[in-house]
């Protein structure tokens, strides 16, 4: 899944800093607060400790066992490493566990992507396989910014 994000928004790895796919989760998690600040907006560490966003900083906050915060974690790295924010126009999830799996992702993800698609201003959908028989039928959840 990180490699499909990466060639969608254009964010293969470069440079002589390590890779998102090598980082342990607490350097992931340090990286994410020291570096990532989206255009028009205040720091991510600033906005993860509004407790507005008390739930998406524990979604993402190590140790975390879901495997769609560690993917927005190393997402969100590599478009600030490679300054691809102006690509980064919509957030777009694949719950997938394993082959066998057709759940819909926890209700801890849906909420932490959420609240991120409101902390960076962009529309997100969460997708998931819904039929054995059809790998191209998916649901979806759409995420919408309310701008009143």
């Amino acid at each position: 899944m990180l490699q499909l994000i990466r060639k969608l928004f254009g964010t293969e790895h470069t440079g002589n800093t390590t890779p998102t796919s090598e980082m342990s989760d607490a350097e992931l998690w340090d990286e994410l607060l020291a570096t990532v600040r989206p255009p028009r907006s205040k720091p991510l560490r600033s906005r993860l400790s509004d407790p507005q966003f008390a739930n998406v900083h524990e979604w993402l906050k190590p140790p975390t066992d879901c495997p769609m915060a560690k993917a927005m974690m190393r997402s969100l790295i590599d478009v600030q490493r490679s300054n691809g924010w102006k690509q980064f126009a919509e957030i777009t999830l694949l719950y997938e566990i394993g082959d066998e799996s057709y759940d819909e992702p926890p209700e801890s993800s849906v909420r932490g992507v959420g609240g991120l698609c409101h902390i960076l201003e962009r529309p997100g959908m969460i997708c998931w396989r819904t039929n054995p028989d059809d790998p191209d039928e998916f649901q979806k959840i759409e995420i919408t910014l309310n701008r009143g």
